[in-house]
């Protein structure tokens, strides 16, 4: 059974811990879901603390089924990839658990933007003078995705070096450019929404 201890050591050290994982790691339906349901989690516990002020477990429920579409999305995204990908070493649903192990930077900036968000509750980051800063700390965790995910490409997948660099720019662009959209549907203020702002102000 894999520990959290792998997704530190994914982190740390993605393509020998990807090697070493890939020799005894489980496969079945659970197998598939438990890495989506963790980042819900972690999703849900972001949006619950930092709107509620602590984990109601009626608002991180309710979080958790709004927002179970970011994990999903992101499977959605990797699911094809993952399957299409001749030369996979492990059954797809344990190449889908392990993609999910690359996660745990992004679940440390989460959290870690939730506890200064906490700090100046209610006022979260509005209270915060250098939100561009906060904001340029998401550089670290995109990075480490990225070396993350070549890793994954190029051990889990086995990929050649620039098949892995391929997978790793398709996936990133695809789910950027759906958060781009996202953000841009909900709030009107990207193209091409702009200009529909002053319908629904």
């Amino acid at each position: 059974m894999l520990r959290l201890s792998d997704d530190v050591a994914v982190m740390l050290s993605p393509l020998g811990t990807y090697r070493r994982l890939i020799e005894s790691a489980p496969a079945g339906a659970s197998v598939l879901l438990r890495g989506p349901a963790r980042v819900a989690l972690v999703v849900a516990a972001f949006v619950t603390l930092t709107t509620g002020g602590e984990a109601f477990p009626t608002l991180l429920a309710g979080s958790l089924v709004a927002w179970s579409w970011v994990p999903l999305l992101q499977l959605a995204i990797a699911a094809p990839f993952i399957a299409l990908a001749r030369g996979r070493r492990v059954p797809f649903s344990t190449a889908v658990d392990l993609f999910f192990r690359g996660h745990l930077p992004w679940s440390l900036w989460l959290l870690g933007l939730a506890a200064l968000m906490m700090a100046r509750f209610p006022h979260g980051l509005a209270a915060t003078r250098n939100l561009g800063t906060v904001l340029l700390t998401a550089l670290v965790p995109i990075a480490w995705t990225w070396v993350i995910t070549f890793a994954f490409g190029r051990t889990v997948l086995a990929l050649r070096w620039w098949g892995a660099a391929l997978w790793t720019l398709a996936y990133q662009a695809i789910l950027w450019g759906a958060t781009y959209l996202y953000v841009g549907a909900v709030t009107f203020r990207l193209r091409p929404f702009l200009p529909w702002a002053g319908l629904f102000g």
